[in-house]
């Protein structure tokens, strides 16, 4: 990520290659390609035209201390965050109490023995 002059980060290159992702897939096409994490909560936020920004969600999810390490687009409308955190549960409810509506999430998982 690069750092913008006040200090937060540049997401304008996420954003841009947000608008290039083909846009008639469904959340429900691109489950398969979520794999689980031993060490990072993941979250599957909608975003764009109509619903709350990927800035947004960043501003919401950094306020709390927690950073995102990866965005990964799925669509033009979908993207997956992976945090620096185990449980995504607060920061589910954060974004559902800013009025983001259309949110998985998936806590990190222990490895199998």
């Amino acid at each position: 990520m690069r750092s913008s002059r006040n200090g937060q980060r540049d997401i304008s290159h996420e954003v841009s290659t947000l608008k290039q992702i083909p846009q008639n897939r469904t959340d429900e096409e691109f489950d398969h390609e979520i794999k689980a994490d031993t060490d990072h909560a993941q979250l599957l936020i909608q975003v764009g035209p109509g619903t709350k920004s990927l800035e947004e969600a960043r501003e919401i999810i950094e306020e709390t201390g927690i950073h995102i390490t990866e965005m990964t687009p799925l669509s033009s409308h979908w993207i997956l965050l992976k945090l620096d955190v185990k449980d995504m549960r607060n920061i589910a409810f954060r974004l559902i109490e800013n009025g983001f509506s259309n949110i998985k999430g998936m806590n990190a998982r222990n490895p199998k023995i």
